[in-house]
């Protein structure tokens, strides 16, 4: 994509630095624009942001309690390691404070987009964070829904951070709360054995129950319940991100704060 005359070449690179759209620069030199394009990229070239992953105890949790409840990681075409997110397409709060989370914890943003009409998705492509999804993570990838049923925290840092934090990336990406009930819902056993034992080493009471589906081929699903004594309590250690109104959430409340002051929620 040599440009034969320098002058044009030399008004190209000049409009280039004056931040001119290719269509200005393509009318003023006559040059088409995928040659100033090829030039634009050459001395302007992208930067890649690395991929560096936080060391925060309770960012760790939580970020493992978000994708073992709503993410998938998979190795795709071209040999690209996918890892996606899945957030409820009306969940527009918290999608941007995980967002920021993300971003922050990872040294990089996702990239965001919409999948049919109920489903947000936040994309990486990242070899490194799936390796790190897999040091702390496994599941059966054989089968349809086959993640949500045998996925298990396979490295458990000793950190009451990380527990906190995979409790609350458990809580806001796949539980309940309203004003009467907590409740964590998952068909993975070793997920549920996972909270319960989590929720116990913070003295947090609880209740499990199995409920078992009316559906044929169904898995039973596995309910955890907070006992309303322990329910604030709940909210003091956990700090969900998600809150019904009029409930006291320190991080919720923090994170206002923060946005206020034109500052990250996490």
């Amino acid at each position: 994509m040599a440009i034969k005359s320098p002058e044009k070449k030399k008004l190209m690179l000049g409009l280039l630095d004056k931040k001119e759209s290719l269509n200005e620069i393509s009318v003023k030199t006559g040059l088409p624009k995928t040659t100033i394009y090829h030039h634009y990229r050459k001395k302007y070239p992208k930067k890649v942001i690395e991929v560096k992953i936080s060391k925060n105890m309770e960012d760790i949790g939580e970020f493992l309690g978000i994708f073992a409840s709503d993410g998938y990681s998979n190795i795709g075409d071209n040999y690209h390691y996918v890892i996606r997110l899945f957030f409820n397409v009306k969940e527009n709060q918290y999608i941007e404070e995980i967002t920021t989370f993300l971003t922050k914890f990872f040294n990089k943003p996702p990239s965001k987009f919409q999948h049919k009409c109920n489903a947000t998705i936040l994309r990486y492509y990242s070899k490194k964070i799936f390796d790190f999804i897999s040091f702390y993570l496994e599941w059966n990838r054989a089968g349809k829904g086959s993640k949500s049923r045998t996925i298990r925290l396979v490295r458990v840092e000793k950190s009451k951070k990380f527990k906190i934090g995979f409790l609350r990336g458990c809580i806001d990406a796949d539980g309940y709360i309203n004003k009467n009930k907590i409740i964590f819902a998952t068909s993975s056993e070793d997920l549920a054995n996972t909270i319960c034992n989590f929720l116990y080493k913070l003295k947090i009471k609880f209740t499990y129950n199995i409920r078992n589906e009316k559906r044929k081929n169904r898995i039973p699903m596995k309910i955890i319940y907070i006992r309303r004594e322990d329910r604030q309590k709940f909210f003091n250690v956990i700090k969900p991100r998600k809150c019904v109104e009029g409930e006291s959430n320190p991080h919720h409340r923090l994170a206002s704060q923060n946005v206020m002051n034109g500052r990250p929620g996490s």
